[in-house]
């Protein structure tokens, strides 16, 4: 994870600027710093948008050589049982939006949704990935002037026109940008495991797995309801992905 002036950065793998704006919008103000880089990675044919993000996000840190974030996204569109899902990459260049409208013609059913895949992953490290779902359906004819491809087609839940209608700075905020609060917390996780692998005589934070947890909640303890205060701590758990407790508790 690399800093840049007491800041945690992060590079996002994309040219799309709504993309880089939406993860801005949330890391940044979280202490996160988002700068971007345009460049080709490997798109390997796999079951599941997860996966493809994950093998880009991989490749992209090892030629970059820091942490990266990297999307895939998939257009999941119900009647046709979720295709093209994650071949849309691939539709998208053999069919275009004009072959989905064709394969829908005389479809009642519009239901779709936006399936995107946020793979992070740190220099020499293996990425860690993080899902949103944004839904909507399908338009019936083309619309709008902004964005491209499939935006010219979808209309997200709650709206009447197609993402093509929106500029970068409103289109961005069209879609469930969740992943990227679940990246953040999980950042900051790990920035607490950092912190206290480098100040364990005076420790502040308690780390605990997803089994201790459990059983606490079972003996009716809430602990993420625990409020901070320094207190002597017996065992720790400082693998990364455990939950972090902050706690004036004895435990």
């Amino acid at each position: 994870m690399v800093k840049k002036e007491g800041k945690m950065k992060v590079t996002y793998v994309t040219g799309n600027w709504s993309k880089v704006l939406s993860a801005k919008k949330i890391l940044e103000p979280l202490g996160i710093e988002v700068d971007n880089v345009k460049m080709e990675t490997k798109e390997i044919q796999a079951d599941s948008v997860s996966e493809i993000a994950k093998h880009s996000a991989k490749e992209a840190s090892e030629k970059l050589k820091c942490a990266v974030l990297k999307n895939d996204t998939g257009l999941f569109i119900e009647a046709l049982n979720g295709f093209p899902g994650p071949y849309t990459h691939y539709v998208d260049e053999k069919l275009k939006e004009d072959g989905i409208l064709k394969l829908l013609e005389n479809e009642e059913n519009r239901n779709a949704c936006f399936i995107e895949a946020f793979a992070y992953c740190e220099y020499g490290k293996e990425p860690v990935v993080f899902e949103s779902v944004t839904k909507g359906k399908i338009a019936k004819e083309k619309s709008g002037t902004y964005g491209w491809s499939w935006d010219f087609i979808f209309i997200p839940f709650g709206k009447e026109k197609t993402l093509a209608n929106y500029p970068d700075e409103k289109r961005c905020l069209l879609w469930d940008t969740s992943a990227y609060q679940k990246l953040a917390d999980y950042i900051k996780n790990k920035e607490l495991v950092f912190k206290y692998k480098f100040n364990a005589a005076h420790p502040k934070y308690v780390f605990l797995n997803e089994k201790e947890i459990n059983d606490y909640l079972k003996r009716g303890i809430d602990v993420n309801t625990w409020t901070v205060n320094d207190f002597e701590i017996k065992d720790f758990l400082a693998d990364e992905g455990v939950k972090v407790i902050i706690t004036n508790r004895d435990i």
